[in-house]
């Protein structure tokens, strides 16, 4: 299975304050309001959503979001936004669920690899007024779409021993079953990239 998308870096975010700028305060104001942005086949998307996530991403990436970067970085938050809508509706489509054990799995094993805790991670989230349940279901999308694309093209992945070849001879301490994953991960990747660029061109997206 390939990884999440979402890269982490908790070390030491539960002592970062967030710094918000003009752009920040303008953003809250509304999201009081709950303003609608975006319409994507039907579903909103808020400012409420886009500073949660915002939000969220100062955290993990340890980055101050100011006046220079913050709209780039919205546009990028809008993105993943849009495509979120676009997989949970194929979820949804296709019956797949991720459960509250699912998460926590996948958080468990993360959490093993890095050097905070679970514990340090939820409450910067807390700290900064981040609703946890945003941030789970971040995962939880991915989760069920690695499931949903890896059901559609396991089938259809083919790899030939000259590309497991190229992968060990690149680190020659990776085995043959863990090359061979490495390979399929990555067509699988491809293809369900393409499947949601498809997606996401024959979906209704309203910017209002």
């Amino acid at each position: 299975m390939y990884k999440l998308l979402i890269k982490f870096n908790f070390k030491l975010a539960f002592f970062l304050t967030l710094i918000f700028s003009y752009f920040f305060l303008t953003i809250t104001n509304a999201e009081n309001n709950h303003k609608i942005v975006l319409l994507v086949n039907e579903e909103i998307i808020t400012s409420y959503d886009i500073l949660q996530r915002m939000k969220i991403t100062s955290i993990v990436m340890q980055v101050e979001i100011n006046d220079v970067n913050s709209l780039k970085i919205q546009n990028q938050i809008v993105d993943e936004l849009v495509d979120e809508k676009i997989q949970n509706e194929k979820l949804k489509e296709y019956g797949i669920t991720v459960s509250s054990e699912d998460i926590d799995d996948y958080e468990l094993s993360y959490f093993k690899q890095t050097d905070t805790t679970k514990e340090a991670v939820y409450n910067a989230l807390t700290v900064n007024k981040i609703n946890t349940e945003i941030f789970r279901n971040m995962i939880a999308v991915q989760i069920g779409w690695n499931r949903l694309v890896s059901g559609l093209y396991y089938r259809l992945i083919s790899v030939s021993d000259m590309e497991i070849e190229e992968i060990i001879n690149l680190d020659s301490s990776i085995s043959k079953e863990r090359a061979y994953d490495i390979v399929r991960d990555r067509q699988i990747s491809i293809k369900a990239n393409k499947y949601l660029r498809d997606l996401k061109n024959a979906s209704t997206i309203e910017y209002r």
